[in-house]
């Protein structure tokens, strides 16, 4: 098993992604009201299904199927994007291998269209993402954003605090069962300047896992 930290596109990268969500798994770009274009789900809709809504909310569909909401909005009180919320940790898998996307909702968003989360939030919802990897990515490569940074307003954790919590819910998994043999987790540049890495390597080191390159 090995552990990488790169700068670069993560929707270059081969192997499984993972891409964040908000609990209902909103898709609409229209205004950016919803979903900011620019963020990965955006990103998602655009380059992996060439900006057709319909094509992203099917898969989403089949991905959740097995999936319950935990409660149903009325649109009064939310007038726009998808009303049924699920779980955080909900994790719905799309496309097909080699390349799948894991899409886990680990925010919640209002009513008017604000997107939060929390470290215990975080935390909960990567051992389901974990969990889902182990079932479907066949232990083949996995590349992960820095979840938490950004629009879901995790504020009071900084970049290579993130990065911590990421490695240390990995790690820690990972000793119970191997989840994939290689991790790499894709930062912005202007974000992977932000890390120092050495000390992300000294703290791989103190979890009992050392990573190919950082």
């Amino acid at each position: 098993m090995s552990v990488s930290i790169v700068p670069g596109d993560l929707f270059e990268e081969e192997g499984h992604l993972v891409v964040g969500f908000s609990d209902t798994f909103d898709t609409c770009v229209a205004g950016g009201a919803v979903v900011n274009p620019d963020s990965l789900q955006g990103q998602l809709l655009r380059r992996r299904y060439n900006g057709k809504v319909l094509l992203l909310d099917k898969d989403l569909d089949a991905g959740l199927r097995e999936a319950r909401p935990v409660v149903v909005e009325d649109r009064a009180d939310k007038p726009v994007g998808k009303l049924s919320r699920y779980e955080l940790g909900t994790v719905a898998v799309l496309g097909e291998r080699p390349r799948l996307v894991f899409a886990v909702a680990y925010s919640r968003i209002s009513n008017d269209c604000v997107a939060e989360s929390g470290v215990e939030e975080l935390w909960f919802s990567l051992e389901r993402l974990w969990d889902a990897v182990y079932r479907h990515g066949q232990h083949e490569r996995l590349a992960l954003p820095l979840i938490g940074y950004g629009l879901s307003r995790i504020d009071f954790l900084d970049a290579e605090s993130l990065l911590r919590l990421l490695l240390l819910s990995f790690v820690t998994r990972s000793r119970q069962r191997r989840i994939c043999r290689e991790l790499r987790i894709v930062l912005r540049p202007e974000v992977f300047r932000q890390i120092d890495l050495r000390e992300a390597e000294a703290f791989l080191g103190s979890l009992g896992s050392g990573p190919s390159r950082a």
